[in-house]
This record gives structure tokens, C-alpha cells and sequence, in this order.
């Protein structure tokens, strides 16, 4: 597991066709009593419009505290996204580790039936990094 960030290209092993997504924290390390910012960049190289783009953001141990997620009704054909959210540590986990998991679902414009009805499922594209805290 990387520590800082993650990426997955629509060209590596599991990418989704015409889909770069990244994911950092910046700062990183954190410090337990300090923030710092969880971004997740979507860049959609497909020649169709992405829909109901939901991305959630979790700590898998709770030691930052992370509550992000994320709505965006369209991500325009060739078009790129960066939301960010804040992120904190929590008192007493110094010296200790988390994972960031990202979770990030929609619907591919050729999925589109009309107006906000799609058919068949959301593609999903996860992503995961650790984040050392210190004091």
C-alpha cells in the first residue's frame, strides 16, 4: 500500500476505460492534534459525460477524523474534478497509522436512459492509502 496518495489509471491492471483518479492527503504525515486535506481528482478522458458521481472517504481505524462525501451531478466529457475535503488526527494516536479508503461511484453517459434515469449499475472505483500521524 502507498503511503500519501494512490492512483489508478485507465491503463493499469483494474483501471476503468478513460478514467484517471487520484487520491492525497497534503499534509502528510499528520500530526494528531493537526489537519490536513484528503483530495480526490476525476478526470474523465471518455468521450461520454459521467452522472451521479458520488465519493465517500473513510478512516478504516478511525484514528483521522475524515467525514467526506462528495456529489457532483456531471462530469462533462474530457473534464477533470478535484473536490477536497479536511481531515484531522485525533488526540492520543500518535505514532500510529490509518488508511484512507475512497469509494468513488457514477453512471457513464452512454448509460443514460433520459434525465436522471440510467440503466444497469454504477461502476465503482476504489482506492486506498495509508497516513502515518505523529505527535
Amino acid at each position: 500500500m502507498r503511503a500519501c496518495s494512490d492512483r489508478l489509471k485507465s491503463t493499469d491492471p483494474g483501471g476503468h476505460a478513460g478514467i484517471d483518479v487520484a487520491a492525497k492527503a497534503d499534509p502528510c504525515p499528520i500530526s494528531s492534534h493537526g489537519e490536513s486535506t484528503h483530495e480526490v481528482t476525476i478526470n474523465n478522458q471518455r468521450p461520454a459525460s459521467l452522472y451521479s458521481i458520488e465519493v465517500v472517504a473513510r478512516s478504516v481505524s478511525g484514528r483521522i477524523n475524515v467525514n467526506f462525501h462528495h456529489s457532483e451531478s456531471v462530469i462533462p466529457a474530457g473534464k477533470k474534478r478535484t473536490p477536497s475535503y479536511p481531515m484531522a488526527g485525533c488526540a492520543g494516536t500518535e505514532n500510529s497509522t490509518d488508511e484512507i479508503e475512497t469509494t468513488i461511484e457514477f453512471y457513464d453517459g452512454t448509460q443514460r436512459v433520459s434525465g436522471n434515469t440510467f440503466s444497469g449499475s454504477k461502476e465503482s472505483i476504489g482506492l486506498s492509502y495509508q497516513i502515518d500521524i505523529i505527535p
